[in-house]
């Protein structure tokens, strides 16, 4: 089974979007999806509630992501635990590719895959083959974690509550980093580009391209070295 856990902070402008192309997912079964609205003070719960029924709405006043995705894991029940960001909408043959990983990848606790935006598409290509691909080959080679990207990852349960889930001292750089060096203590991680999610841009639109970049990879480092970020504050771009 499958959990669908979508951590939400104001996020009624996306959050129809999101939901609408996870429940449209080629097999999606009886896969549950878990909304966790963190401290929102916009209409997003208010939509979960009004347009999707079945979704299991809860709510974490703690505000960021480690928070937020821990208490989704917490309230799930699947065996495999898929973390969508909200601004995130999943291709239909995404949980088809997932189940084809899985199977093929037996000893792999975690999977994960890139995110199509408009702004990086021109640059997109050789950004992921250039640094991301021989990045992830040396942290796992290393045995110091592998590339996760959080708002499209996907975990195996036994692996997540064997490490006691995530650490919520982290507020947003460098979670799902963490969380990856954390996980390949128990086994490997794969990142597919098959595995892709369609994404806003919206940080990279409003923060730049360069600058975003350049923190993502800085945070990211320093939580493999130092197992904290150098930032742990940011600016939420809705």
């Amino acid at each position: 089974m499958f959990s669908f856990i979508v951590p939400a902070y104001n996020e009624e402008k996306y959050i129809e979007d999101c939901l609408n192309s996870i429940y449209a997912v080629d097999g999606f079964g009886d896969s549950e999806v878990i909304v966790v609205d963190n401290a929102s003070n916009d209409k997003t719960a208010e939509i979960v509630k009004a347009k999707f029924l079945h979704a299991n709405l809860i709510r974490e006043s703690r505000k960021g992501t480690g928070w937020a995705r821990e208490a989704g894991f917490r309230a799930s029940r699947g065996d495999f635990l898929a973390f969508i960001d909200a601004d995130n909408q999943l291709p239909k043959d995404w949980l088809n590719l997932a189940n084809k990983l899985i199977d093929s990848h037996k000893k792999y606790v975690a999977f994960s895959g890139p995110y199509i935006q408009d702004v990086i598409k021109t640059y997109g290509s050789f950004v992921y083959n250039l640094f991301y691909i021989p990045i992830a080959g040396v942290m796992d080679f290393l045995g110091l974690g592998g590339i996760l990207f959080g708002g499209n990852m996907l975990i195996k349960r036994f692996a997540l509550e064997k490490i006691g889930g995530f650490d919520t001292h982290i507020v947003f750089w460098g979670d799902d980093t963490l969380i990856a060096k954390r996980l390949r203590k128990i086994g490997r991680i794969s990142f597919s580009n098959r595995l892709y999610v369609y994404s806003s841009g919206r940080r990279l639109q409003k923060q730049g391209l360069v600058r975003s970049g350049l923190l993502y990879l800085l945070n990211g480092f320093w939580v493999v070295i130092f197992n904290k970020p150098f930032h742990n504050t940011y600016k939420p771009y809705r």
